[in-house]
This record gives structure tokens, C-alpha cells and sequence, in this order.
């Protein structure tokens, strides 16, 4: 029966021990990777493939491990296959060098070769057994430039954070206006180059009562504007030249635009000032158009030398958003540089599966008048913020949730809101032409006086959403769009498929025969008496929908309008 013992002689024992050295190896390794959560995020999930955008920046931060093990394995197998054997060889010199010694004969020349063969290999064997420490001085030094380079970017960081609250003291003009209203003394602060109308105020034997003080010098700190766009763009440079920080800087970029331009704490639209007088819904008492219109509440705030009769749901916030000032130039800069992230950027917002792990934080924020077009902003959380005026043209929106937000006369026009979730947004003047709204929710959103030529709104959620005055001509709808509007009244509705409506509301509404019904409603009969019988092209569809406007619905005809158009 055969020995069942270990082997005995030296190469096999160096060919277990080299085995078991690389096993210890690979579990140390293991264990380390696991620590730093590398192991979780290369896993595949489901099936899926790991795309190469997670690998590369993972080879990058352990290269010195791969260095290490490399060098070990190579160590080993050099151990295996010529170290060990020098080592046999050195041995069996050494014996046959005693050999020579006490032999007969001159074998001075024999001694000498075996002699220089000798320290030959065992300085092979001296060099090799330096090479654990120079791998060590390789983990050491991997470690100590790491931490360097970390301490560089922290100071740049920092560096960069205080340029952001940079501030500097500027003297400006600036004096009072007194003027009278009914008798009551009133004033108000202008600075010079800053002047506003003043609401209509009292005449007196055909000269208005006003008083200006003369311009006086004030000291004002103001942000340093010039400064903080270029700390700006240093964060960019970092989260470009630092995946690890990305997230961070966008966090603070996402905090910086929070904190500098917040939203207005009180309704300022005066549509809706306006009409909140007219027809309140708080239970408290209606006021006259008349009296309304010379409220405090909404004097302050009505687009000047123009009459709500004249306006519509359209044009009164045309005015009112061509007025609004558009963002600082460190704001827009900041919008800009979070907007126009790389693909690999963006990807470091995602797990392996392609789901945002991170949102952009701009809830609240004041983006009146911001240029966003073709900004990248998918999944952001954009609850509550204003972005009256805004241009958002072939923004990418995928995701995002601009909940209760404000988007009155803004520029959606081939934006991709695919997903989006604008419950309750008020979208009224909006313009979304050819916009991407597979799949949104639009539950309770207003959007009266849109433009939606030619959406898509396959899956779109439009329930309770409020469509007055609307344009849907050619809005793509599917059996998943849930569309149960609150009321489709003026809107115009040409070329699109409605069979799948869950209310009567687009009887309210203009259309013609290109208009796909549900059963038992035709084009020209009633309830749909003054819906054309026949196809109308797109511009006689225009003249005959803004013509049955102005009889029905002059309150949503849209701004500059004339009968003869």
C-alpha cells in the first residue's frame, strides 16, 4: 500500500508551498475588494452584462493591486521553475567544490569556474529574494501619491468653495420716489438704470404728484460674480478630472443654485393673482374685474399700461414673463455646467442596471428665464420650481419630476419629458411642440392656452389635467394614455385619436373629421354641431378654430389675435 504522505523532495515541496501562497494571496485580495465595495458594483445582475464604463475606473484605482499580484505569481513561478532549482545547483556546486579540494591533481580552474558559477547564482537568489520588498515599496508608494493626489483635489475643493461666497462693495445711485394714490402718501426705492413704471397715481391740475429725491450714492455688497464663475468652473474641471467626486460637486452645485436664487415666497403671476380675485376659490368674497384690477395685490404685479380685458389666458403671462429678469450669470453658468455632464459622468449616477442612484436636487429654485436647452436634467427633482419663461428646447427631462412646478410660457419644444411626472405643474402658455411625453404623468397639470402640436403621449397620464385653449393638433395618444382631462374647453383637437377619452370633456372643444371618436359621436352632429364635417388642412383648421374661439372662447384666444387672421 503506497505512503499516503507529503512529498518530500524539494521541487514538489516548492510547487505546494508556491500553491498555497497564491491561494492566501487571492484571499486577501478578495477580502480587500470586498471591503471597498468594488466586489457588489462589478457584479452582474439578472443576467446582465457589466458594461466597460464600471471596469475601467475600477482598474484605475487598483492597479497596484493587479501590479502586486502579477509580480507574486511571476515571484512564484519563478521560485517553481529557477529558484529552486539554483538553489539544488548552488548545494551540489558547494559538494563538488570540497570534491575538487581534496583531490589529486591541479584543479585550480575547475575550482575557479564552480567558484564564479557559485556567486552567480547566489546572486540571483539575493536579487530575488528582494523582490517582496519591492513590491511593498510599490503599495507604499501607490499609497502615499493616492493620498497626495486626494489632498490636491480637497484643496482645490476648498479653494473653489470660497471663491463661491466671494463678495465685493460697490457704491450705486439710487434715490426715493414719493407719490400719492387716493389721497395716500406712498414711495418707492429705484437704483439708477433700474427704474420701473410706477402704478397709476394721482393728477392734480393735470400734473402727476410725484417727488423725486435726488440720486444719492449707497454702498451695496453684491456677489462677485466674476470670481464665483470661475469657481464654478473650477468644480467642473474636479468632477471631471475626479469620478469619486462627481456626485459632490454636483451637490454642491445643485446646494449653490438653491441657496442664490430661491423661489419667490409669494404667487407673483398675475393671471393668477388676477383671477384668484375674480373667481376665489378660498370661500372669501369676489371682487369686481374693476376693483381687481386697481387691487394692491395685483397692481404691483400686472404687466403696465395693459387691461385684463384685453388679455387672454395666453398673453397675460407672455407680458408678464417677457418681464421677469433672467438668471444671474454665476447661476446660469452653474445650470449649464450640471446640464452638459458626460455620458461617463452620468453614468457614475447609475448602478450597473442603468437606475439613477442620484438625482439632481433643484427643488425650489428660482429658474425664470434660464437657458436649458438641450441640457441634460433626466431625474432630476425639480418639485416647486419656477420656470416661467424658461427655454427648454430638446432639454432631456427623462424621469424628472418638475411636481407642482411652474413652467408658464415656457419653451418645451421638442423636450424629452419620456417618464416625467408633472402632477399638478402649471404649464399655462407652455409650448410643447413635438415634445417627448411617453409614459408622463400630467395628473391635475395645467396646461391651458399650450401648444401641443404634435406630442407624443403614448402612456402620458393626463388625468384631471386642465387643457383650455390648448393646441393637440396631431398629439399622438394610445390605448395607455390615460386621458381624462378636467376640461378641454377651446382647446383645439385635429388629427388624433380620442377613442380612448374617459369623459365627454372634448365636446367643449374645437375639432374636425380627421378627429378619431369614441362611438356614437360624428363630426357635425350634435353634441358636435360646430365641429366641421369634413378634413380640414392645418391652416384651415387654425382660422376656423380661433374664429369659433373669439364667438365662444375669447378669453383663450392667443396674444396678438385679430379677426382677420
Amino acid at each position: 500500500m503506497n505512503d499516503p504522505t507529503l512529498p518530500a523532495d524539494p521541487r514538489s515541496a516548492a510547487i505546494l508551498g508556491a500553491l498555497i501562497l497564491l491561494c492566501a494571496l487571492a484571499g486577501i485580495a478578495a477580502l480587500a475588494l470586498r471591503g471597498s465595495g468594488v466586489a457588489a458594483r462589478l457584479r452582474p445582475r439578472a443576467g446582465r452584462r457589466v458594461p466597460l464604463r464600471y471596469t475601467l475606473p475600477w482598474l484605475r484605482q487598483y492597479y497596484w493591486l493587479v501590479l502586486i499580484l502579477l509580480g507574486v505569481t511571476l515571484g512564484t513561478l519563478a521560485l517553481i521553475f529557477y529558484l529552486a532549482e539554483a538553489a539544488l545547483i548552488v548545494r551540489a556546486l558547494i559538494d563538488r567544490l570540497r570534491v575538487l579540494s581534496s583531490a589529486p591533481g591541479d584543479n585550480s580552474e575547475a575550482i575557479r569556474n564552480i567558484g564564479q558559477a557559485t556567486a552567480l547564482l547566489l546572486g540571483a537568489l539575493a536579487a530575488a529574494a528582494t523582490l517582496i520588498f519591492q513590491l511593498v515599496k510599490v503599495w507604499v508608494t501607490e499609497r502615499q501619491t493616492l493620498t497626495a493626489e486626494q489632498g490636491h483635489i480637497t484643496d482645490r475643493i476648498n479653494a473653489a468653495l470660497r471663491n463661491l461666497g466671494e463678495d465685493k462693495v460697490v457704491n450705486r445711485l439710487g434715490r426715493t420716489v414719493r407719490y400719492t394714490i387716493n389721497g395716500t402718501d406712498h414711495s418707492s426705492f429705484e437704483w439708477q438704470g433700474e427704474e420701473r413704471p410706477l402704478p397709476d397715481h394721482d393728477i392734480q391740475d393735470g400734473e402727476r404728484m410725484l417727488t423725486n429725491d435726488p440720486w444719492s450714492s449707497f454702498p451695496q455688497t453684491q456677489p462677485n460674480l466674476e470670481v464665483r464663475v470661475g469657481a464654478i468652473h473650477a468644480l467642473a474641471r474636479i468632477a471631471e478630472d475626479s469620478p469619486r467626486d462627481h456626485i459632490q460637486i454636483m451637490e454642491i452645485l445643485c446646494a449653490y443654485i438653491r441657496q442664490n436664487a430661491p423661489a419667490p415666497g409669494e404667487q407673483d403671476n398675475p393671471h393668477h393673482v388676477f383671477w384668484a380675485l375674480v373667481e376665489p376659490e378660498d370661500g372669501s368674497a369676489a371682487v369686481p374685474e374693476e376693483a381687481a384690477w386697481n387691487h394692491p395685490s395685483f397692481q404691483k404685479l400686472r404687466p403696465y399700461g395693459d387691461s385684463p380685458k384685453d388679455m387672454t389666458v395666453e398673453n397675460m403671462v407672455a407680458l408678464w414673463v417677457r418681464k421677469l429678469p433672467p438668471p444671474r450669470v454665476d447661476i446660469q453658468t452653474a445650470l449649464t455646467v450640471i446640464g452638459r455632464r458626460s455620458t461617463a459622468q452620468r453614468a457614475l449616477e447609475q448602478d450597473p442596471t442603468g437606475t439613477a442612484t442620484y438625482r439632481l436636487d433643484l427643488r425650489g429654485s428660482n429658474l425664470r428665464r434660464a437657458d436649458l436647452a438641450g441640457l441634460e436634467l433626466s431625474w432630476a427633482s425639480l418639485f416647486e420650481a419656477h420656470l416661467e419663461g424658461a427655454d427648454l428646447f430638446g432639454a432631456h427631462l427623462e424621469g424628472a419630476r418638475p411636481i407642482e412646478a411652474h413652467l408658464e410660457g415656457a419653451r418645451l419644444i421638442e423636450a424629452h419629458l419620456e417618464g416625467a411626472r408633472l402632477l399638478g405643474a402649471h404649464s399655462e402658455g407652455a409650448s410643447l411642440f413635438e415634445a417627448h411625453l411617453e409614459g408622463a404623468r400630467l395628473l391635475g397639470a395645467h396646461l391651458e392656452g399650450a401648444d401641443l402640436f404634435g406630442p407624443d403621449l403614448e402612456g402620458a397620464d393626463l388625468e384631471a389635467a386642465h387643457l383650455e385653449g390648448a393646441d393637440l393638433d396631431g398629439a399622438q395618444f394610445d390605448d395607455r394614455t390615460s386621458l381624462n382631462p378636467a376640461t378641454l374647453r377651446g382647446a383645439g383637437l385635429r388629427d388624433v385619436d380620442i377613442t380612448h377619452i374617459g369623459n365627454e370633456t372634448f365636446t367643449e372643444a374645437f375639432g374636425d373629421a380627421t378627429v378619431k371618436l369614441p362611438a356614437r359621436f360624428k363630426a357635425g352632429e350634435a353634441p358636435l354641431s360646430h365641429w366641421p364635417a369634413e378634413n380640414l388642412d392645418w391652416q384651415e383648421f387654425e382660422q376656423a378654430w380661433r374664429r369659433w374661439q373669439a364667438e365662444h372662447h375669447p378669453d383663450l384666444l392667443p396674444d396678438g389675435y385679430t379677426p382677420q387672421d
